[in-house]
């Protein structure tokens, strides 16, 4: 028996690794032009799926009147220890006093503390994650359903008085009716004001997950990319200028990468020192094919000239003199990735949700302790 598990597990293993090599050799005898819709098919499957999950609405920055979230953080330094237990949103009744606004407003609570756990648990309402902005206001008469939960394994939040320093990350899970509604990655540096970076990354679903880096010092870098679940990209787009001050003229490099599938389109200077896009097929350069970039309003070395930013289009002519606009191809698909990059680079659900819920939980917990006292 042992024997014939053996073999069928080989044949198992040899039967994959035969369909595996049948579908990179297909993709490698696309022409360019079949491989260039193949990826924005792609693309724009992965767009479909995301706007029909739960986590899509949570990114929903029409919701809130506030914008970015405002408020101060209660202390320099709060880490996932001083947050550790499960909560649920129950506001306290009392919040709505006349006595108690006048008196006690900053020891409004909104939430209980139900159970110990190694986690930083809340369970609350939904529709209150989706509009943040009312996330801290209640009254008595409203109804409310405390069906999602967010489990966040991982939270740290550092700086020092003069905001010069800061130390910026967390990890968190978010449920919908029991069912997988995202997870959410952050980590984010400033150093001497000006040195920063960030990394921030997003899974819509179990198959499809959004990437933002920034980087901030004398080099500049901007990326955006939506993987799949092996880490496969549909998607990328990377900007780095590099300020040269080593010479008696400061010189700027400048390099750009767009990779759309099998895909990759970048950018470098010729002999004459002029800026041109070449196109690789699978790593292959591809000869006859022509990229011209369609800008408006920046410069050709900016940080901001960029086709998710919709500032940048890319015409790419095939060997047969066809050609194609990218914002054609993925239509709808780019404006609504646009919007979802913004966000997460502007650390929107992060600042918006999560901090308001952590920095809630210490404040209400302060509180408790005075009044224990």
């Amino acid at each position: 028996m042992k024997k014939l598990a053996y073999l069928a597990t080989l044949l198992l293993v040899f039967l994959l690794s035969c369909e595996k090599s049948n579908n990179d050799l297909k993709q490698e005898n696309l022409s360019l032009e079949e491989a260039v819709d193949k990826a924005a098919v792609d693309i724009n499957l992965a767009v479909e799926a995301i706007e029909q999950s739960k986590a899509y609405a949570l990114f929903n920055r029409e919701l809130n009147t506030k914008g970015l979230s405002d408020d101060d953080p209660p202390a320099l330094s709060i880490q996932l220890e001083d947050l550790k237990g499960y909560y649920v949103y129950a506001p306290d009744e009392e919040n709505e006093s006349e006595t108690f606004k006048q008196h006690k407003a900053h020891c409004n609570s909104y939430f209980k503390r139900i159970d110990d756990s190694e986690w930083f648990i809340i369970n609350l309402p939904y529709q209150k994650a989706i509009n943040p902005s009312a996330l801290l206001s209640h009254n008595a008469q409203e109804e409310y359903e405390n069906n999602m939960l967010i489990t966040t394994s991982a939270y740290v939040y550092e700086r020092d008085n003069s905001m010069k320093w800061s130390n910026y990350s967390l990890a968190s899970q978010f449920d919908v009716d029991d069912e997988y509604a995202g997870n959410l990655w952050v980590h984010a540096t400033v150093k001497d004001y000006f040195k920063s970076k960030t990394h921030s990354k997003f899974g819509f679903t179990d198959e499809h997950f959004m990437v933002v880096e920034t980087q901030l010092s004398d080099t500049i870098l901007l990326r955006y990319a939506l993987e799949d679940a092996d880490v496969a990209t549909l998607f990328s787009e990377k900007v780095v200028l590099v300020v040269d001050v080593k010479t008696e003229m400061p010189h700027l490099h400048f390099a750009y990468e767009l990779i759309i599938g099998d895909i990759k389109i970048v950018n470098a200077f010729n002999e004459n020192n002029q800026l041109e896009y070449f196109v690789y097929k699978t790593d292959e350069l591809q000869e006859e094919a022509i990229v011209e970039i369609i800008q408006s309003g920046e410069g050709v070395a900016s940080a901001d000239l960029l086709f998710m930013h919709q500032n940048k289009d890319l015409k790419i002519t095939f060997d047969d003199g066809s050609s194609v606009l990218l914002s054609e191809l993925l239509g709808d698909s780019q404006a609504v990735l646009s919007e979802l990059f913004n966000s997460m680079k502007e650390l929107y659900l992060s600042q918006m949700l999560i901090n308001k819920l952590a920095w809630q939980i210490y404040k209400e917990q302060i509180c408790d302790a005075e009044g224990s006292e």
